[in-house]
């Protein structure tokens, strides 16, 4: 059959829909969001910028949604674009909050974005009676890979006499694990956060931890913004032999 006997066919033959749009929009209920709740957990630390705040979205059918991270001060003005607005809509509503108001978009507020995201399809898989990740795709795999951060302590090991990096890394394969995950140490040359001292620190923190995951180990290290891009690149090139 040539191209234009296929199309000829289609066009005579019934149609088979396999998504119909309109059937699915009318699985979801009219809905509204009407209230969002912030709650502080109690062993909130203020100073550590990594939240695990605790936001609720409440609809007018009865619905919660429940999502985690940002500050009170960005929930508070990113949840003002939410109220009266439709839950089901997520991508306008996100593309709404982060254009909105006064200052342009940050990590912090992109944060509080995320909560308040995860509360909207939260409301959007309990209307429908279906997980998440069938929304977004269908599971990939069946199970999710983990890793150890600073690793199992080794028998014996305490807060006055703590193992070495090579010992984590061993104890940690040993455990189970498949990789061992480190963050580079801070190290203080005469009272002075000297960044290529620590750089020469980290290169041998890291030969440790690849002597101590062995050959077929695994391992991770996370910069944080400890470096600058030169400093992060000198590091890089200097633990590449430890893969």
């Amino acid at each position: 059959m040539n191209r234009r006997n296929f199309f000829r066919a289609l066009t005579a033959a019934p149609a088979i829909s396999l998504y119909r749009p309109r059937e699915a929009a009318a699985e979801l209920p009219k809905a509204k969001v009407t209230r969002v709740r912030i709650y502080r957990p109690p062993e909130l630390n203020p100073l550590f910028n990594q939240s695990n705040m605790v936001v609720t979205v409440e609809t007018s059918i009865g619905i919660t949604g429940i999502g985690e991270g940002g500050t009170k001060d960005t929930l508070e003005q990113c949840a003002g674009t939410l109220i009266g607005r439709n839950p089901f809509q997520t991508e306008a509503l996100w593309q709404e909050a982060y254009i909105a108001w006064f200052y342009p978009p940050g990590r912090e507020k992109a944060h509080a974005l995320g909560a308040l995201d995860l509360a909207l399809w939260d409301i959007k898989g309990k209307a429908l009676g279906l997980p998440i990740h069938e929304l977004l795709g269908g599971t990939a795999r069946d199970y999710c890979e983990c890793y150890a951060t600073g690793g199992v302590q080794p028998a014996g090991a305490t807060a006055a006499a703590p193992a070495s990096l090579r010992d984590r890394a061993r104890a940690t394969m040993d455990a189970g694990y498949r990789a061992f995950r480190m963050a580079p140490a801070d190290v203080a040359i005469g009272g002075t956060y000297d960044t290529r001292a620590v750089v020469r620190q980290v290169a041998r923190d890291c030969k440790e931890v690849r002597d101590g995951v062995g050959p077929d180990g695994n391992w991770c290290i996370d910069f944080h913004q400890r470096f600058d891009l030169n400093d992060a690149a000198r590091l890089c090139a200097a633990i590449e032999e430890f893969e």
